[in-house]
């Protein structure tokens, strides 16, 4: 058994999805922005299509361990739609 280490704001991302039994996806990747008026960060999630199709009760793991991860920098979670492609991106806000 392979054992990951999760380093960063994006490796506790990933450590929230492993945790909500997503799998690991070669195509997906994790990117990572400052918003200085907003006064949050946002990690972006690209090709979340199986997060968006997961059943509720997992759905709902994955912000428990996000929120669990996270602590009281966790803001919000929220699920975007990428033009032209149409694919589905899943974005956490949280405090810097």
């Amino acid at each position: 058994m392979q054992t990951f280490v999760y380093r960063g704001d994006s490796g506790k991302f990933r450590k929230a999805l492993a945790s909500a039994n997503f799998p690991k996806s070669s195509t997906s990747m994790i990117f990572n922005d400052l918003a200085k008026v907003k006064g949050y960060r946002r990690l972006k999630l690209w090709m979340a299509r199986s997060v968006v199709e997961a059943p509720q009760e997992q759905q709902e793991k994955l912000l428990e361990e996000l929120k669990k991860e996270f602590g009281d920098r966790f803001i919000s979670v929220y699920v975007t739609k990428t033009a032209p492609y149409g694919t589905s991106s899943l974005c956490v806000r949280i405090k810097p």
